[in-house]
């Protein structure tokens, strides 16, 4: 069991539950007692509360949160530190993420997928006014209320824009998937950072699957920086032109080429919402050109080598433009090789320097270990391991396994894999536990529905009693 459950912050938060883990902290659900409501704490975790630099960024996170104020954003409430405890209290979200949701419906329509954009656009725009960049848009931090309503949460690596703004991979492991090329080279990043990524969860929710896969995280990352993804019209028939053209647009891997603001892609999508003859135009050219990026995060467009074709001109100026033609296609041969060998030095030092901080190279494979009811927080701190990158998966309720325990682990124990290759693992909640209301006098077939809702079996005894009417419960255990 949780060393917090149970257990009073400031003697006002009661800890009744894990309900996230994240990288650097543990979300458990909480009452304050003060102001008699649940709430959700964020706690750092050990190993990292230990550490000065980590307990600075911890309170960064909650500070640029707490500039916030949004209803598509998860609010912040209070900030603060008990006994070498540093916690976070915000928002409790009674609800569930976008990537659940995805699970369990595979795909979404178009009008859905507008309809979540539009509130996650939104978001956006009011933290990008402040200053503020997400630097994680991915739906496992997106939240959806039953009433449809989105709620765009965990800041986790959120920057102010005056702060240096470059982005270690080591960060972007577990949200590669959603990591803009910017992010994955290591560049400077900016608010269109946050609009890919978005483009990404676009893109997710039209075609049910991701724009790019593989088998580790490098081969996911070089893809976001050297390959273009086919339209979600590719996969799903009747998506409407404007609603694709929104998602490319966002995903452009030109930062010239992609929305410049979250403002400008919401009113796209508001329009479109509003009148769908709206259109946007994209030119595939333009959007996907590709460009060699510099320090100075300066693009540029490598040139098309191809020549139009033209009519042959007869005599002299005939000879002249064929001689002017060898020399221009010479010239355009020669950029083409520079520029195809500038990109294979970029990539070297990309997989090399970047993805690859440990220096295995990704040749030599050495035996994955078996971390199946280790303690997550454990592994990721124990030397032993340092090998591999442990990736948090999903975390579920399990009444076998205690909370914060691998339950299962992906490549698995024994099996054969890359130094510095990523192991994903699923981590136990612990015993999903239910609150239940005082039955005490409610008929009993009305508590027999209740409990079915809940998956809960009803074992029924009976009793006389001279005070209590006939059918109507008299106590229930547990209680």
């Amino acid at each position: 069991m949780d060393r917090l459950i149970g257990k009073f912050l400031d003697n006002r938060y009661e800890i009744l539950e894990v309900i996230g883990m994240g990288g650097m902290a543990i979300v458990y659900k909480a009452k304050c007692h003060r102001l008699n409501r649940m709430v959700a704490i964020k706690v750092l975790k050990n190993e990292y509360a230990k550490d000065a630099e980590f307990r600075k960024r911890f309170h960064d996170e909650s500070q640029s949160v707490a500039m916030l104020s949004h209803p598509n954003i998860v609010a912040v409430y209070d900030v603060s530190r008990s006994d070498d405890i540093e916690y976070i209290v915000m928002e409790l979200i009674e609800g569930f993420t976008l990537k659940e949701y995805l699970k369990s419906r595979k795909q979404l329509s178009w009008q859905e997928t507008s309809f979540f954009a539009i509130q996650i656009a939104k978001a956006l725009d009011h933290a990008h006014s402040r200053g503020i960049i997400h630097r994680d848009i991915k739906p496992q931090n997106i939240m959806l209320l039953r009433d449809g309503t989105v709620k765009v949460a965990d800041f986790g690596i959120a920057r102010q824009m005056t702060q240096q703004n470059t982005y270690n991979i080591g960060e972007a492991i577990g949200s590669v998937h959603y990591v803009s090329p910017e992010q994955a080279r290591g560049s400077h990043v900016d608010n269109r950072a946050d609009l890919y990524s978005f483009g990404v969860v676009m893109y997710e929710m039209l075609c049910g699957r991701l724009p790019f896969e593989g088998d580790s995280a490098v081969s996911v990352a070089v893809q976001h920086i050297n390959s273009i993804p086919l339209p979600p019209s590719d996969y799903v028939a009747g998506i409407p032109e404007t609603i694709e053209n929104i998602t490319m647009k966002a995903m452009a891997p030109s930062l010239s080429k992609r929305y410049a603001s979250a403002a400008q892609m919401l009113t796209d999508l508001e329009n479109f919402r509003n009148d769908p003859s709206y259109k946007v135009e994209i030119s595939t050219e333009d959007t996907f050109a590709g460009y060699i990026e510099s320090d100075s995060d300066a693009t540029r467009k490598i040139n098309n080598t191809g020549e139009a074709k033209r009519p042959a001109a007869r005599g002299k100026e005939g000879t002249e433009y064929a001689q002017k033609k060898k020399g221009s296609a010479r010239y355009s041969v020669v950029f083409a090789v520079v520029s195809v060998l500038l990109f294979v030095v970029g990539a070297f030092y990309f997989i090399s320097a970047v993805i690859d901080p440990f220096g295995g190279g990704g040749t030599e494979k050495i035996e994955v270990p078996s971390l199946v009811s280790l303690a997550v927080d454990e592994v990721k701190s124990d030397p032993k391991y340092v090998d591999f990158v442990i990736q948090e998966g999903e975390s579920v309720y399990d009444d076998s396994v205690d909370a914060g325990k691998i339950i299962s682990q992906k490549p698995e124990g024994g099996k054969m894999a890359e130094k510095g290759s990523v192991i994903t693992v699923v981590i136990s909640r612990g015993p999903k536990t239910i609150a239940l209301k005082e039955y005490a006098t409610f008929d009993y077939r009305q508590v027999q529905i209740d409990l079915d809702r809940l998956g809960l079996v009803m074992v029924e005894q009976h009793e006389f009693s001279d005070e209590v009417a006939k059918d109507t419960v008299i106590r229930t255990m547990p209680g």
